[in-house]
């Protein structure tokens, strides 16, 4: 509809899109491409209801203008939202700790800039967010809601809110997540769900997306489905999903097998390996800690589960990802290390480290490996089986960018066999 032509361009709103031209001036056009006004301030942005935000210098404060390019509010705001129902949420900090308040269209505060969020939750309604810890604001912030005239309807009793929509809104404390009513009232005759996350309507029922598992609920609240817990490999084993969440800020789903001839072993090696510790119920952690897991592979007696996991520092840039596999034999509940499928005193530390060092110089997709990075593998490197291959992986940042991921280096037996143990249990377990 319009051509490839901007440096950058917002989304449409009443209409009517900030867009940068080539000549580095912003501009307001209309839903043809047709300029309404150019502007030629360092950075314009968040158009609405007639009003947009402006910076005269680049590192300057934030104001409004009309779209004759008036000023309408002084630049004085560190951040300027757009104007919504003739309301809009600014930032007054200089540095990391937040200090959201709510302006009407003349400047003039309607909730004062004391708090560290403030969420447009739609229908006149407004989260005010309080730091859990003013000095160190990343933590987080408990919230209330106020209505548009700056009126607090709560207290600060929400972890989370999101919009309202026909008078409600999801909302989640440190237990459970529930709806409530544009008082903040908690509506008892629909779901209330142990754990974080979000109810919505969705046509004729109740869609929850709780601690990132999803469940529906008919219109009465009742439960009618949720996701399956149990993975059955055949009629004798399963993998069944364990929950455990000692803190609102530590959730790991943990894997335990049944129905093998020795679980206590097993069972407590998957839990350790998912991160499931002693965890204080109530005190504020450093990071949070989300933990799951996935089978990826089974085969006569061998079983391949994926224990990953995210740790993240509040306040980092971002956190760091988790990955391991567990090889299980069923029959006997041994746990097989990359050792025990190659014969005794192979040398197949080196034949890997060989094949994979080839794979870098000769495949185009692994230039993303820092130069002169790799140096071979060792002998308890990280790997796992999946059909007619091994699979060995090296950790964020160990020999390639964050952005890479796990680097994985897929290598058929056919390339192994002449050290593979054939005769080993290892090899025996699914073929």
């Amino acid at each position: 509809m319009i051509p490839l032509s901007y440096e950058a361009a917002s989304d449409f709103t009443e209409g009517k899109a900030i867009v940068k031209m080539k000549n580095g001036n912003w501009a307001l056009i209309d839903l043809t491409g047709k300029v309404v006004k150019s502007y030629s301030y360092p950075t314009v942005e968040n158009y609405g209801e007639g009003l947009l935000a402006f910076q005269k210098s680049r590192d300057g404060k934030f104001g409004y203008m009309d779209e004759q390019g008036n000023k309408v509010i002084e630049p004085q705001f560190s951040g300027a939202q757009p104007f919504i129902g003739g309301k809009a949420i600014v930032n007054v900090s200089d540095d990391y700790k937040n200090h959201f308040g709510l302006i009407d269209r003349n400047g003039h505060f309607i909730i004062k800039p004391n708090y560290n969020n403030l969420l447009n939750l739609g229908e006149g309604r407004f989260a005010i967010g309080k730091a859990l810890n003013p000095e160190k604001p990343y933590f987080g912030s408990k919230y209330a809601i106020a209505d548009s005239d700056g009126h607090f309807l709560t207290g600060f009793i929400y972890n989370e809110l999101a919009k309202y929509k026909d008078g409600l809104a999801s909302a989640y404390n440190d237990q459970s997540t529930f709806f409530i009513d544009k008082s903040g009232k908690r509506m008892e005759h629909l779901p209330n769900v142990s754990g974080s996350g979000t109810l919505d309507f969705d046509q004729t029922l109740i869609k929850g997306d709780v601690d990132f598992r999803l469940l529906y609920f008919d219109k009465n609240g009742k439960l009618i489905w949720k996701q399956n817990t149990i993975t059955p490999l055949n009629h004798k084993y399963s993998v069944v999903e364990h929950k455990y969440k000692p803190n609102k800020d530590y959730l790991v789903y943990y894997p335990q097998v049944k129905g093998i001839e020795h679980p206590v072993s097993v069972n407590q090696t998957l839990m350790s390996l998912s991160a499931v510790k002693e965890i204080p119920a109530h005190a504020q952690l450093e990071a949070n800690y989300m933990g799951d897991f996935d089978v990826t592979y089974y085969k006569k007696n061998l079983l391949v589960i994926e224990i990953t996991g995210y740790n993240y520092p509040f306040g980092a840039a971002h956190g760091m990802p988790v990955r391991k596999y567990t090889h299980i034999d069923l029959q006997t509940g041994v746990l097989y290390q990359l050792k025990d499928l190659f014969k005794p005193s192979s040398p197949y530390v080196k034949v890997i480290g060989d094949i994979i060092g080839d794979q870098i110089k000769s495949t185009e997709k692994y230039s993303y490996v820092f130069p002169d990075s790799y140096k071979g593998i060792q002998s308890d490197q990280p790997f796992f089986i999946s059909e007619g291959a091994v699979n060995v992986y090296f950790a964020p940042y160990e020999i390639a960018p964050y952005v890479a991921g796990f680097p994985t280096f897929t290598i058929p037996f056919a390339e192994l066999i002449g050290i593979i143990n054939q005769n080993g249990d290892f090899w025996r377990a699914f073929h």
